[in-house]
């Protein structure tokens, strides 16, 4: 697999590891840069969100721990510096 099509997208998966991801494409950004990487995490915000929807949670915090860790795993995932300021400004 080449870098650019290993690069090309990150899955974002709610907090049960059984459950299956979401694919987010970035192929069209630089997320080299600061604008590419929010952009980028955005993306990946809106697919955590998505993603935990699909379960209920006793309490809000509960659904929010689910989006931060999906986040913070593509994040991990993706591996570039300046996505992981964005998500670290975040959070």
């Amino acid at each position: 697999m080449s870098q650019t099509s290993r690069l090309s997208r990150s899955y974002v998966s709610a907090a049960d590891p059984s459950s299956t991801g979401v694919t987010v494409k970035f192929a069209d950004l630089d997320v080299a840069s600061g604008s590419g990487a929010l952009v980028l995490y955005d993306r990946i915000r809106s697919a955590a969100q998505g993603a935990c929807s699909f379960y209920w949670f006793k309490t809000d915090a509960d659904e929010f721990r689910c989006v931060r860790n999906a986040i913070a795993n593509a994040v991990i995932k993706v591996n570039q510096p300046a996505l992981s300021a964005v998500y670290d400004a975040k959070y």
